[in-house]
């Protein structure tokens, strides 16, 4: 049951058009006295909504398309944009995967999936989210990228960009991906995944953040069971924020 996984305090829900969301609620920005205020309207369209970051009536800082499909018990996240390139490093984009996280639980969802740009993915990674990557030519673009990142100052980065090295030069000597082979394709996104928490692991300056990104956009997905395994690191998020939320073990 949905109630034996999560419990919240202030945050009430609401419904919208038969979903459960987030009911509009503020929260203070660190560091200064104004009210952050995050609502969620519906959009025209049948389970398509929107989460909107405000500070004030009219000044929107933030915002993400989504949508709903109950049926697959999917959140399919379509747009996440943070208007002024300044607001990009005071956590919008975690409100926004952290009210999302939301609606996962409160509609008992099974996961959550998006299309990362290239220079989001190392963000996207950050909170959770794994590669969904099964397109040959994506697969031998994005091996070659991480086995070139250099390593000097990164030494533990080293296994991670062999391994890629390796399997980008598999893929000109053998056939492996002649047969579709699924086993192939996970081990291509395990090293991507191993790749992204190994970059993670590191305070990464603007300029390092911008040189270990991808050179390809990928698809990437959130599931409701790594959630949970990850609750605590979730937590923390919504403490950190001051979202009244928390997410429990199941009863």
């Amino acid at each position: 049951m949905i109630n034996s996984i999560i419990s919240f305090k202030n945050i009430p829900i609401k419904k919208l058009k038969g979903i459960n969301v987030p009911a509009n609620y503020k929260i203070k920005e660190k560091d200064s006295e104004e009210d952050i205020f995050i609502n969620t309207h519906p959009k025209e369209k049948k389970g398509k909504f929107y989460t909107s970051i405000n500070k004030g009536i009219l000044n929107n800082l933030s915002q993400n398309e989504f949508s709903i499909d109950l049926k697959n018990k999917t959140l399919e996240d379509e747009t996440m944009r943070v208007f002024d390139i300044n607001d990009r490093k005071k956590g919008y984009g975690a409100i926004m995967h952290l009210n999302n996280i939301i609606e996962v639980l409160e509609n008992d969802l099974e996961k959550i999936e998006l299309f990362s740009l290239q220079e989001a993915v190392l963000f996207h990674a950050k909170y959770k989210f794994q590669p969904k990557v099964k397109n040959y030519e994506d697969i031998r673009d994005i091996m070659f990228c991480i086995s070139q990142k250099k390593c000097d100052n990164f030494p533990e980065l080293k296994k991670v960009t062999q391994k890629a090295a390796n399997f980008f030069d598999d893929m000109f000597y053998t056939s492996i991906f002649n047969k579709k082979n699924i086993d192939i394709i996970k081990d291509a996104n395990d090293i991507m995944q191993e790749y992204f928490d190994t970059v993670n692991s590191k305070k990464l300056s603007t300029s390092e953040q911008e040189y270990y990104a991808l050179n390809t956009s990928i698809d990437m997905f959130l599931t409701k069971d790594r959630i949970l395994k990850n609750k605590d690191f979730f937590n923390k998020l919504f403490e950190k924020y001051n979202i009244d939320y928390k997410i429990k073990d199941p009863q």
